[in-house]
């Protein structure tokens, strides 16, 4: 009988070390020191926090049932950035559209076709930087900067499955707002993981004064189109777009081509909180997570380049930033295309988890300042189907023939 009550206590023991185990792997993203590099066990941390600032604010549905009714200053609601169709664009630009169409008098108004950068023409690329400049001037720039700066960190646009929604609306008000300076422009999007082919990717052509521009020893933006900008968080001692590629603690050369190796692991998924994911669960979140996830490989190339875009308050300062982003948004949609019908797309996001991530991130939370915008709206496929494609990625190599810089 004794023996008998020995070996019962030594299985219920064993299948209790089991369950923690299981349980422990499963929240094992909750613990940076998991992380598999120096890089991601820093991003991890970032994550984390911002997850912790977020819990701490109220949502901007909470916001509106205060006294004073703040809101914030940049909900843009009613006016061009709030369409989704050319139709709509087209009457905020000065011409005869048809809302709920893509029916425009405007002949150089067309859906956009997102490039790679260094495939433009030189007239395409001479006309992107001379429509960016413009928008500096004209402040819409860093009225956008400035959204990104005031809700990176506090709301929905990190941290949780809101992120690639988030910024898509982001990054297609910014496109809007290089139409308002000419509406044949289209973002184009940077494929970082090019660049993790050349032995130092530091030395890419995109950080050149033909293209993005070129930095002095302590990192400060001196040669190229925008040289001369004044960022948001200027002071006395820096004013300068600010970049430090490759040179970070925290940077490497492999950090492009990871994210290649993270981009082939992510079409093979089909489970929607690893691409619209959780990166800073809490103890007690059974959704899955990686640390191959788009927020995190992602933000290795804000590390790669340093300085503004390293600190994501600071990150939209550089033009860089909304290349990067449209590469991400880009292969979000590939995902999209390979792993969902048309209704899925615009239909299946994370199960709310208040373990897993702040209620910001709810599938019907808005998305602040983007007033009346929940995050689900985010997934429709109007964006795509009206607004704008992609470009293929380029494959082809070094020859004459490719077409690229």
């Amino acid at each position: 009988m004794v023996t008998q009550n020995y070996f019962l206590i030594l299985f219920i023991k064993f299948i209790l070390i089991t369950i923690i185990t299981h349980i422990s792997s499963v929240n094992a993203q909750s613990d940076c020191s998991t992380a598999p590099s120096a890089t991601l066990e820093k991003i991890c941390r970032k994550l984390h926090q911002i997850d912790k600032n977020t819990r701490n604010t109220p949502l901007y549905e909470d916001k509106l049932r205060m006294p004073d009714g703040s809101i914030g200053a940049y909900a843009l609601c009613g006016d061009l950035y709030s369409c989704m169709d050319l139709g709509c664009l087209c009457n905020f630009l000065g011409g005869n559209g048809t809302s709920g169409t893509n029916k425009c008098s405007f002949q150089n108004l067309k859906k956009a076709i997102r490039k790679e950068y260094r495939m433009l023409s030189d007239v395409e690329r001479a006309r992107f930087h001379a429509a960016l400049n413009a928008m500096k001037r004209n402040g819409d720039y860093d009225m956008l900067s400035k959204i990104h700066s005031e809700f990176a960190e506090t709301g929905g646009a990190h941290s949780g499955p809101a992120f690639l929604p988030w910024h898509r609306e982001f990054i297609k008000r910014f496109e809007f707002s290089l139409k308002k300076v000419d509406p044949r422009i289209s973002l184009p999007y940077w494929d970082s993981t090019l660049d993790g082919v050349l032995p130092t990717p530091k030395d890419s052509i995109m950080f050149s004064n033909e293209f993005m521009g070129t930095t002095d020893n302590a990192g400060n933006l001196i040669r190229g189109d925008f040289a001369g900008w004044r960022t948001l968080t200027a002071s006395l001692f820096r004013y300068k777009i600010y970049r430090f590629v490759g040179k970070s603690k925290h940077s490497s050369a492999c950090r492009c081509r990871r994210k290649l190796f993270s981009i082939q692991w992510l079409m093979k998924q089909n489970k929607i909180d690893l691409v619209l994911g959780y990166p800073s669960p809490r103890q007690g979140c059974t959704a899955p997570s990686s640390f191959d996830t788009l927020e995190y490989t992602h933000n290795a190339i804000h590390t790669f380049v340093g300085g503004d875009m390293d600190e994501m308050k600071d990150s939209a300062n550089d033009p860089i930033f909304f290349l990067h982003h449209c590469f991400v948004d880009m292969i979000w949609e590939l995902w999209r295309i390979k792993n969902q019908n048309r209704n899925e797309r615009k239909t299946v996001y994370p199960l709310d988890r208040l373990k897993c991530s702040a209620r910001h991130h709810f599938v019907n939370s808005i998305m602040e300042p983007f007033e009346a915008i929940p995050n689900i709206n985010g997934l429709c496929n109007e964006y795509t189907d009206n607004l704008y494609e992609y470009d293929p990625r380029p494959s082809c190599e070094l020859g004459p023939n490719c077409g690229s810089k």
